[in-house]
């Protein structure tokens, strides 16, 4: 495959993966080899306040800042103290953060 058409690849991909999102009513994050946050779906926009399109395209430094995860002291965890640690496990400890967010200000109500 030469350059121009790996080039060209890449946007069908990520057009794809957006299309395949915006179809599914589970929250669902797509992000780049980066760490960046380059799409999540309406779901995932209604869980965290903030639709994709006024949010955009954000860092794996500026998603951490802004969603988390975050430590017990309420700071963003590093970036370099997540590398190496299960994905899926941070993902279930934001996800648990957010939930617990909620029902509070549900309670609030």
């Amino acid at each position: 495959m030469g350059v121009m058409a790996a080039r060209a690849q890449k946007p069908l991909e990520l057009i794809l993966a957006r299309n395949l999102l915006t179809s599914i009513s589970t929250p669902a994050f797509l992000l780049d080899h980066h760490g960046a946050m380059v799409f999540y779906n309406e779901a995932a926009g209604a869980l965290l306040g903030r639709s994709f399109e006024d949010a955009g395209r954000m860092s794996a430094e500026e998603w951490i800042s802004a969603y988390g995860p975050f430590g017990d002291d309420g700071k963003p965890i590093p970036l370099d103290d997540l590398k190496g640690k299960d994905p899926s496990l941070a993902a279930r400890e934001a996800t648990d953060r957010l939930m617990a967010e909620i029902d509070r200000l549900e309670a609030d109500l």
